[in-house]
């Protein structure tokens, strides 16, 4: 039982002008920030994949997942196969995920690997060294620039953990804008 159910107010009221591609088999939505991809023991309604089944009148397969404050392009599967296929592509390797990232400063490009425990607390805690237990991640920065708010980072995901790039930035000293959680705080 949860006495207080989180809630996910958006202001999009519908979803479908958000959907990009969409084929027999996969359907891709530029999913808004602050919505969660997929239900959770906290709130079974608000979220991409209820919200769009509601509004298509057809099952949806969850394929991956965005952060809930994460804005971006989420890839569910209009079948079971369809997404049995996709699951193996990501598992695989085959899936290259490059994200944009406003940060506070700015970070050299280059490949970096970081070690985050897996415990689950937020923010997470993230180590240089190898740490017993916790996983190791990697991503690559391919590029950046300067940005009226701070910094952007386009970057190539090359592990796929909750809250990876958020803990990943912040242990630079480069929190995302607007990530309070991971120590970003406004001027």
């Amino acid at each position: 039982l949860h006495t207080r159910r989180k809630s996910y107010p958006i202001e999009v009221l519908s979803l479908r002008p958000l959907i990009v591609e969409e084929n027999e088999e996969f359907l891709v939505l530029d999913k808004p920030s602050g919505l969660p991809t997929h239900p959770t023991l906290d709130n079974f309604i608000d979220n991409a994949k209820v919200k769009l089944e509601r509004e298509l009148g057809f099952p949806l397969y969850t394929t991956h997942r965005l952060d809930v404050p994460t804005q971006g392009l989420l890839v569910f599967a209009k079948t079971p196969d369809a997404q049995r296929l996709l699951n193996k592509n990501f598992s695989l390797g085959r899936v290259e995920k490059i994200y944009r990232s406003l940060n506070a400063v700015a970070v050299p490009t280059g490949l970096y690997t970081h070690f985050i425990d897996p415990s689950g607390h937020v923010p997470r805690p993230i180590a240089l060294e190898q740490t017993a237990g916790w996983w190791r991640v990697q991503l690559e920065i391919l590029s950046s620039g300067e940005h009226r708010e701070g910094f952007w980072h386009e970057i190539k995901l090359l592990t796929g953990k909750t809250h990876q790039i958020r803990a990943q930035m912040t242990a630079f000293g480069a929190p995302v804008v607007g990530g309070e959680t991971y120590g970003w705080r406004p001027f």
